[in-house]
Parts: C-alpha cells; structure tokens; sequence
C-alpha cells in the first residue's frame, strides 16, 4: 500500500483517466511482458476507486539459486481516491506468481476477503 500526492478532480470519470494514463506510464525494462489488462471504476469501502487486473509474464523470475524462469504474476489492485483527504490518492495491490501451468481458482476470492478489510481512516 501506497499514498501519493493528487490533484482533485472534477468527476470519477477524470479520476479513471488520469490513473489509466498514469499505469500505462510506467518504464518498459524489458522484463514483463503484459498479457491482460482491465481498469474500471469501482468504489471500496467508501472511496472512489479504479480497480485493476492485470496479468504480466515475468521474462527473468528468480526461482533459486539464482536460477531464473519465465512466470505469470497477477495483480488485483485499487487506486483511490482518500475519502477524507481528496489530494491523497491511496494504491494498494494484491498478486500471485506462479508457472503459467499452474491455476489458482481462490485467487479472486482472496483478493477479495483482503480488499474488505481495508479501512480509510482521518489524517
């Protein structure tokens, strides 16, 4: 979890933009492959929220013994915005790593129960 500095904005609609913008802005370093990737707004707990799943492949995990392999990680995450601090934005993710093979039906259903706990207190 994260707190980073935001502008307020005029709408929930301007809010997604600007986090879409911004995930979308982040460095290629020619690790992570994306694969899947969805942004919607949905609130939590209370505050205006974009939701994320997003799917990369990991060109160069570490297993090992400093072995590396190629493997999937999957984030479930929510960029808010704070509700008692409108230019605080707030990020939290919740993911997995695991060999393409592999299938981890509880995923959502984990992701989930941590997402509810989440409380947005006063500063």
């Amino acid at each position: 979890m994260s707190l980073y500095q935001i502008p307020e904005f005029d709408s929930d609609k301007e809010f997604l933009a600007h986090v879409v913008k911004h995930r979308a802005s982040s460095p290629d370093i020619g690790r992570f492959e994306l694969k899947e990737n969805s942004e919607q707004l949905m609130p939590l707990n209370g505050a205006v929220c974009v939701k994320h799943r997003t799917i990369s492949q990991d060109n160069n995990a570490k297993i090992k013994d400093n072995v590396t392999a190629v493997m999937l990680i999957e984030y479930i995450g929510y960029n808010c915005i704070h509700p008692h601090k409108k230019s605080v934005g707030v990020h939290t993710e919740y993911s997995l790593r695991h060999f393409s093979n592999s299938k981890y039906p509880a995923l959502n259903k984990n992701a989930d129960e941590f997402f509810s706990n989440i409380k947005f207190s006063e500063f």
